[in-house]
């Protein structure tokens, strides 16, 4: 299964690529909206995650990005990915069409994954809790 991350912080999107990739998918990343809408669009993964809280590439916000989501693939999976714990946010994009919030700094990644287990046919996923813990990322500068 295909995965897009998209998220600004090369930190957050280095521990999502390596959970993602752990659990079976493969993951490709873009570091802003307008990236993010032509990788896509090319790729057309079953689940994006998504940063709110980044800066706008040429126009399009994460909101926008996910509006442009929904209309082109409604199957796909968006899941919002930030550690903004405003409740208006979280309503405002789950009223638009993501079907689930994960919190920064990723409490409990085994519960999204079960998450996923339930809408994403086919996904099987590898649990952590039988592998062990998910390869460490690199820091990179």
């Amino acid at each position: 299964m295909q995965a897009l991350i998209v998220e600004d912080s090369r930190v957050v999107a280095t521990i999502l690529r390596a959970r993602l990739e752990h659990a079976g998918f493969q993951v490709a990343a873009a570091t802003n909206a307008s990236e993010g809408w032509h990788m896509f669009q090319s790729a057309k993964p079953q689940l994006v995650t998504l940063d709110i809280v980044m800066p706008g590439g040429k126009g399009l916000d994460a909101f926008s990005l996910l509006e442009r989501i929904r209309k082109e693939a409604p199957n796909t999976a968006v899941f919002i990915v930030s550690g903004s714990s405003s409740v208006d946010d979280r309503d405002r994009f789950m009223q638009a069409g993501a079907i689930g919030f994960i919190s920064k700094p990723f409490i409990d990644f085994e519960k999204f994954l079960d998450q996923l287990r339930k809408i994403l046919p086919g996904f099987v996923g590898r649990a952590a809790s039988s592998l062990g813990s998910p390869p460490r990322p690199s820091a990179r500068p």
